[in-house]
């Protein structure tokens, strides 16, 4: 009877693995667990974009530039998939409100925007809750860009 159950144990997690049921990342792929949760009282004392520490995303009809003062230019410009992987890169010290992103359109869109700026939103949307993060868009017309280069414009 006990080797039935251990058969079949080992059965469903086999089988789990194989149809994808296992949705668990990878420790590379995922954000260190030392990021603590978002601090409300840190994030809400922003008010503009050139005051705000933690990771900040600027959306493209072809990608991001996530803009942190853990680059050497303070800025990173990556395709559309490979969001996930800029921010897991970032350190510790990247986070200092804890797991929260900003977020601003780059360009103006018009509402329900089904272009390509409008599917980079949604694909940031997605990737930041598979990573847990709490995220604040801020209006295009909100506080300032960041200077980015004129070919991302």
């Amino acid at each position: 009877m006990k080797t039935a159950i251990a058969v079949t144990v080992i059965w469903i997690g086999t089988v789990g693995s194989c149809t994808g049921v296992s949705r668990i990342q990878p420790q590379e792929e995922q954000l260190s667990t030392n990021i603590p949760t978002a601090d409300q009282e840190k994030v809400n004392s922003i008010h503009a974009a050139s005051n705000w520490a933690n990771p900040y995303l600027l959306v493209y009809p072809d990608g991001f530039v996530v803009i942190s003062g853990a680059f050497p230019d303070g800025r990173n410009r990556v395709e559309s998939n490979g969001l996930r992987q800029a921010l897991i890169k970032l350190p510790l010290s990247a986070w200092p409100y804890g797991k929260v992103v900003a977020l601003q359109e780059a360009t103006h869109l018009p509402p329900g925007d089904d272009g390509p700026t409008g599917r980079n939103k949604r694909a940031a949307e997605a990737t930041l809750k598979e990573l847990r993060l709490e995220f604040h868009w801020w209006p295009p017309t909100g506080p300032p860009v960041p200077d980015v280069e004129p070919s991302l414009r």
